[in-house]
């Protein structure tokens, strides 16, 4: 009788552990991740908070070199699970860029195919503190009319809330709340005409199909994470920023938290 031998052998995989790809690893997903964010359509900036120049700007990894002005004294990290962050302390840190062409995402782009012309920014963040005032994780938004273009902000209840306008916000939030002190993958995505929605994690997607428009503000306002127009700012931390000028399927979403997902321990 011939010898069956079962697919799941826990000791021969440990036995030959270094010819075999685990991907829940730190380790790998540290190798990935780069490759991975570098992918995306239509990728605008990528912020690892891995290199920054001696100025303490945030050098962009997209290729595109959308590098981020240092404001206030925010401190680079590291952690023992090998990620680099940036922490803002609330009181006037915040990364920035002055508007310019690359930034200003409409959701029109004509060299993007129809069905992912839109928008999709997020990244990994964490707010050390329980909700007090709206802070701010990524953002195009100023405070008049004709300056908001996209916002990714905690508010009220702890939930995440992701806008665009034109002329009037549309907006949506989550429903799961947001703990202090805890990483959370967050993504915000626009849909022209159709819908904006709002991710954490792969446990909580919601969407606003009412009043979408079909572009986005071309506004005047700096892109900033960690705040925006230099208020609401954050108190916590940010990193694997992105920012894309398409649509991004859920697909895409779900396999970048899959793939940075072991680097925060979830």
């Amino acid at each position: 009788m011939a010898e069956t031998i079962h697919p799941k052998n826990q000791a021969l995989i440990d036995q030959v552990d270094s010819q075999f790809r685990r991907t829940y690893s730190p380790t790998y997903s540290w190798a990935d991740v780069r490759s991975a964010f570098g992918m995306l359509t239509g990728l605008r900036g990528f912020w690892p908070m891995s290199t920054i120049d001696s100025a303490g700007n945030c050098i962009d990894h997209s290729g595109l070199g959308k590098t981020l002005t240092y404001n206030g004294n925010p401190l680079y990290l590291s952690t023992n699970k090998i990620f680099p962050y940036i922490y803002f302390d609330g009181v006037g840190d915040f990364l920035s860029r002055a508007d310019e062409a690359d930034l200003d995402i409409l959701g029109t782009e004509a060299y993007v195919t129809a069905a992912n012309r839109g928008l999709t920014m997020g990244g990994w963040f964490n707010f050390s503190n329980a909700y007090a005032a709206p802070e701010s994780a990524m953002s195009k938004w100023g405070v008049a009319a004709g300056s908001m273009s996209y916002l990714l902000r905690r508010t009220a209840g702890n939930v995440m809330t992701f806008g665009v306008d034109l002329g009037g916000a549309s907006s949506v939030s989550s429903v799961q709340t947001i703990s202090s002190a805890t990483w959370y993958f967050l993504v915000g995505r626009f849909d022209p005409s159709t819908e904006v929605a709002v991710f954490i994690d792969d446990t909580d997607k919601q969407i606003n199909v009412a009043g979408i428009p079909a572009n986005i503000t071309n506004s005047g306002t700096a892109f900033q994470i960690g705040g925006a127009n230099g208020i609401t700012l954050m108190t916590g931390a940010a990193t694997l920023s992105f920012l894309c000028a398409a649509y991004l399927p859920d697909s895409h979403i779900y396999s970048l938290y899959n793939i940075s997902k072991a680097l925060f321990g979830k």
